[in-house]
């Protein structure tokens, strides 16, 4: 079954080169000004950024053990 993994690779592969072209055109037609502004609306202060990531690293962390495991 060499020829599914070949596909499951070759689909993995062009999803993640879409996936980087659809944010490099987005990032060109809006500007990175302009959501970087955005950002800091959202996320007054260095602080609440960084507890948004590690909040959302361990829902991934956990999301990823339970799938694991069942």
């Amino acid at each position: 079954m060499k020829g599914v993994g070949l596909l499951r690779g070759y689909l993995n592969t062009l999803l993640q080169v879409t996936t980087i072209g659809l944010v490099v055109l987005v990032l060109g037609n809006i500007g990175f000004g302009e959501i970087w502004d955005a950002a800091k609306d959202i996320f007054p202060s260095w602080g609440s950024f960084f507890t948004f990531v590690l909040v959302m690293a361990g829902l991934s962390g956990l999301v990823f053990a339970w799938s694991k495991n069942h």
